[in-house]
């Protein structure tokens, strides 16, 4: 299991649960609003486990909200199938550009992060 994909295909869920897309019927009780803790551990464990509404989010945001449909798509933060790390990239603008255009779809590993750090010159040190 990925800790991106898992925390943001979580995020994703309770999102369409806030906004009524899915209900304690379609998540097999469980309440998916945010700041419930012990809902999004037993999502994370039902997700490792393949088992109840694991099943439909163990393979990721994207297919969940096929899966889903109506407006599900809306609340799929993912770029290609893969979900977005915790980078913004409105701050680091080659993060976002390496999220658009990533053979991989959003990987924060294929740009440059922190362009500072890397040339110090740039900020007069």
């Amino acid at each position: 299991m990925d800790t991106i994909s898992t925390s943001a295909t979580i995020a994703f869920a309770m999102e369409c649960f806030e906004h009524g897309l899915i209900g304690p019927k379609e998540t097999g009780g469980l309440d998916l609003r945010f700041g419930n803790i012990e809902a999004m551990l037993l999502a994370v464990e039902q997700i490792a486990n393949r088992q109840g509404f694991g099943n439909l989010l163990a393979d990721g945001s994207l297919r969940a909200a096929q899966a889903i449909g109506g407006n599900a798509m809306d609340y799929a933060v993912q770029v290609k199938g893969q979900e977005l790390a915790m980078h913004d990239p409105r701050g680091k603008a080659m993060v976002g550009l390496g999220y658009a255009v990533s053979e991989n779809g959003a990987d924060h590993l294929v740009s440059i992060h922190d362009t500072l750090l890397q040339n110090p010159d740039s900020v007069g040190f």
